[in-house]
């Protein structure tokens, strides 16, 4: 018995870590941060996505944009530096800001959110903390603020997205 729980559980895991897809850093608690797209100049996005994206870039600019489709909805990720911090600005064609994810340093996580980052990656030596303002579509467009640790050994990578009061939400593993 004990050999056919461990046939069926193996399986049955990497199954709901394949269902769950990878983190990433990303935008909406449902979808990745850092979906596949094309590579663009900012100068050929819509003049509304291109004013949204400026407007909430810091003074150093934007460093680059992919566009990507969600949904049908064609959408916009720039990267920049705010306040000498990475952050990612989603937003759709219409300048409707998606999402906002800042870098932020552990001293600055609510202290649940501090406590589960550090049990969960116990062990990886090299973690980066992001704060996500996603702003939810079906709420209209109310924010929902999630916190994700990217962490890193020298044989996995794990990713962790928790809610401010300590609930993990996701938890995903990628091999190096």
């Amino acid at each position: 018995m004990s050999r056919l729980n461990t046939f069926i559980r193996f399986p049955l895991a990497a199954a709901m870590l394949a269902a769950m897809g990878t983190l990433a850093t990303g935008c909406r608690i449902e979808q990745p941060v850092h979906p596949e797209g094309e590579a663009v100049a900012i100068e050929t996005l819509p003049d509304a996505a291109r004013a949204s994206i400026q407007a909430n870039a810091g003074k150093e600019g934007v460093s680059r944009v992919t566009a990507f489709q969600e949904e049908g909805e064609q959408m916009y990720l720039a990267r920049t530096i705010k306040d000498g911090r990475a952050t990612d600005i989603e937003v759709f064609s219409s300048g409707q800001i998606a999402c906002i994810q800042t870098q932020v340093r552990p001293e600055e996580l609510p202290a649940p959110v501090k406590r589960v980052a550090d049990a969960e990656t116990l062990g990886y030596p090299q973690r980066v903390f992001w704060k996500k303002e996603n702003r939810d579509k079906a709420a209209g467009f109310g924010v929902v603020v999630t916190y994700v640790v990217e962490a890193a050994s020298t044989s996995r990578d794990k990713q962790v997205e928790i809610d401010p009061s300590g609930k993990v939400l996701r938890s995903a593993f990628s091999n190096n």
